[in-house]
């Protein structure tokens, strides 16, 4: 591991109103981060830690499954128009009357979600090396989380993968409170698509085969304009771990009571009606992604 450079920096008091919901430029902030670092406060606290580089088989494995993988079209509740997948586990789903399961992503493409599965176990090791407090916080939240739901022996339940997306600033929603994300990133002949976080004036310039950690539900984020060059391309995985996980039962009851609710549905006389109009409720679920 490359010895990091230690940065202190004090956050800037900001109105989110400012930045939610509109897109990031790279004049947002002044300091570009496209070494790596450590991200202090003035009272010591980490926020950030960045490493570019990483030079690893398990890194390079995550790479070529991301640029193998096909990613569809999806729809944020804000309008923007996504290239992602999520892998790992997903929540129940009471409209679609999903149990908690695997995600589309491992049903659909299961060699590339194994290959970002494969390489959680090293960043859950990367997490803890760098951020051990950060980690120790995380790791007695997820216990709330039966084993059956995350991913490996890691503090994470699920991720998503992203291709080529540029995001309006934001929070991430969804996550454990004071559970940091995880992210690793890769780009060929592509220029922009920088991590832009103005509460602390930085954009990181999420170099090729980098890992990032932050806690995206106090920092306001959003991704700068791509510069894409032919054959070029931007691919990040990001792992956390869902709130809503810790409500999941065992995997065998989950499927009984699935199968029970589909049993009751099943008599129920409008039946008929219900499966005429809502032709998916059983059907193959594609979840949106959160990050």
């Amino acid at each position: 591991m490359k010895v990091m450079q230690s940065l202190e920096r004090k956050a800037i008091e900001l109105d989110p109103k400012d930045y939610i919901r509109r897109s990031a430029t790279e004049s947002d902030c002044s300091e570009l981060i496209d070494y790596s670092a450590k991200i202090f406060s003035p009272d010591g606290e980490l926020l950030v830690v960045y490493e570019t580089e990483v030079d690893a088989d398990w890194m390079q494995a995550a790479r070529d499954a991301m640029r193998k993988a096909k990613f569809g079209t999806n729809t944020r509740s804000n309008g923007m128009k996504t290239h992602s997948k999520i892998f790992g586990y997903a929540p129940r789903h009471g409209m679609r009357r999903h149990p908690c399961r695997l995600a589309g992503f491992n049903t659909d493409q299961p060699q590339a979600a194994q290959a970002l599965e494969d390489a959680a176990k090293f960043l859950n090791q990367w997490y803890k090396a760098n951020s051990p407090s950060a980690h120790r916080v995380h790791e007695e939240t997820i216990e709330k989380v039966l084993p059956d739901w995350r991913i490996g022996e890691t503090v994470f339940t699920s991720g998503i993968a992203n291709k080529n997306n540029t995001l309006d600033y934001h929070f991430d929603a969804g996550n454990f409170k004071d559970c940091r994300s995880v992210m690793i990133g890769f780009r060929e002949r592509c220029g922009g698509g920088l991590l832009s976080v103005p509460q602390l004036d930085i954009k990181f310039d999420i170099g090729d085969c980098s890992i990032i950690s932050f806690d995206g539900q106090i920092l306001i984020h959003g991704v700068t304009p791509l510069l894409m060059r032919r054959g070029g391309f931007r691919f990040t995985a990001v792992y956390y771990a869902l709130r809503q996980m810790w409500d999941c039962a065992p995997i065998t009851k989950e499927i009984i009571e699935f199968r029970k609710k589909m049993d009751e549905l099943a008599r129920d006389p409008h039946w008929d009606r219900h499966a005429r109009g809502q032709k998916t409720q059983v059907g193959k679920y594609r979840e949106d992604g959160q990050h």
